[in-house]
């Protein structure tokens, strides 16, 4: 059952990634934060990237968009103290 949970969980995260992705004409995606650092290791086999992807006629865009994680524990800290 936690396994069937966290597949669902990247599933619905690749098609709101993907829906923004697009509502945005984003070039790139970066995803942070929370849980999914944490699950890297099962990002390659969830249907992330699938659902990511099934737009239709625009798949082959979305196909070419790279997806990146961020695993910095504290990336906005990172942020600020290169931008002193």
């Amino acid at each position: 059952m936690c396994h069937q949970t966290v597949e669902l969980f990247f599933a619905l995260l690749g098609s709101a990634a993907g829906n923004l992705a697009l509502t945005v004409c984003a070039e790139a995606v970066y995803i942070g934060g929370g849980i999914v650092p944490r699950l890297t290791g099962f990002v390659a086999t969830s249907p992330f990237r699938r659902r990511f992807e099934e737009r239709g006629d625009l798949k082959y865009m979305m196909q070419a968009m790279p997806v990146y994680l961020i695993l910095d524990e504290h990336p906005g800290l990172r942020g600020a103290a290169n931008c002193l």
